[in-house]
């Protein structure tokens, strides 16, 4: 599907249909199987960032938040950002509100509720929970800036988030109230060494994390110790950091600027493997029937043998992309700044 703009959120499927937000304010959703578009959502607004979107099938909604951004080095004038909440199947709109916000991380969705970071570029950033069906505000949470995406462990009803600089943190928060539980500070924390990637929880009581200091890290989800440290990188090159994906077999995967795919020890953080594709890789990884799925900023999507990295295959398309890769029913969506939404049959 050519949607015209450069594509940088991911895509998000639910129900047969595949959405896909623009680079200027436009949400589109597909046909998973032939890209035939749906409908549009066009909020008007130009030279905007945008959250990927979250489908909610409980209540048929389609959470989706843009920012039109400007911003001077001396002064924070980014404009109050409209969120929406828009029918999956038909794209009606059924709320909007405003946040103060310059940009906002990949929203989640647990308990009826969902849960996204704020960013602004002077002043304090926010965690919020929203209801899903209202738009209503349950609680806030005030921090440094929150760009990247939250994780939510609905067992133990907490929400997992990483921040900004300065002296960036993982928290913990209570899902119910926003009340803080533990903090981790990312050690010799200075200058930009945000938690940007998204928190990933593991089945053996640690959570994952990756700062912009090149480093991923292995939390303990009771406490917030560090159970481990692994440099994957001198330092990320780029604002947007790699989310680490975890197999069911205790491997984590990470994608790094220094060009590699590392494979790590979930339990210690050992490198089990890496594989330098020769460019960076801001592109979070995705995993199916043992292959491990990203974009790299080569302009190429690449499949590889999770066991021990052989490059299966690789596809170029005519820009880069930062956009993270989904599998769903046996086909791959991959969006890229080309303006170009991709699927492969599987």
């Amino acid at each position: 599907a050519n949607i015209g703009n450069g594509l940088w959120s991911s895509p998000v499927y639910a129900n047969g249909i595949v959405y896909q937000a623009s680079s200027r304010g436009i949400l589109n959703a597909y046909n998973a199987t032939t890209g035939s578009l749906i409908w549009q959502y066009n909020t008007q607004t130009v030279d905007t960032e945008v959250s990927a979107p979250l489908v909610d099938t409980n209540t048929n909604t389609v959470f989706y938040g843009t920012i039109t951004q400007l911003i001077s080095s001396s002064t924070d004038v980014g404009l109050p950002s409209p969120v929406y909440g828009l029918d999956a199947q038909t794209g009606a709109l059924k709320w909007s509100m405003i946040i103060p916000a310059d940009e906002y991380g990949f929203p989640t969705l647990a308990f009826n509720t969902v849960y996204v970071g704020a960013a602004r570029e002077l002043g304090p950033g926010y965690v919020l929970a929203l209801d899903i069906v209202t738009g209503n505000v349950r609680w806030e949470y005030f921090t440094h800036s929150v760009w990247g995406s939250m994780a939510v462990d609905t067992g133990k009803g907490i929400v997992f988030t990483g921040n900004a600089n300065p002296n960036a943190q993982v928290l913990a928060l209570n899902a119910q109230n926003g009340q803080l539980l533990w903090q981790f500070n990312v050690p010799n924390s200075s200058g930009d060494t945000d938690v940007g990637s998204g928190i990933t929880i593991g089945n053996n009581g640690l959570i994952y994390a990756n700062s912009k200091n090149g480093n991923t890290y292995g939390i303990n989800e009771s406490d917030g110790t560090m159970a481990w440290s692994t440099t994957i990188a001198l330092h990320y090159d780029f604002s947007d950091v790699s989310s680490p994906a975890l197999s069911s077999t205790g491997v984590l995967y990470v994608g790094s600027t220094d060009t590699n795919l590392y494979a790590l020890d979930a339990a210690t953080g050992a490198v089990l493997w890496k594989v330098s594709v020769g460019a960076g890789i801001s592109s979070s990884p995705a995993l199916a029937n043992g292959v491990v799925y990203f974009a790299s900023t080569n302009d190429t999507f690449y499949a590889l043998d999770a066991t021990n990295g052989t490059i299966l295959w690789s596809f170029t398309t005519g820009a880069l992309s930062y956009s993270s890769p989904i599998v769903v029913n046996g086909w791959l969506y991959c969006a890229s700044s080309d303006g170009q939404l991709y699927a492969f049959s599987l």
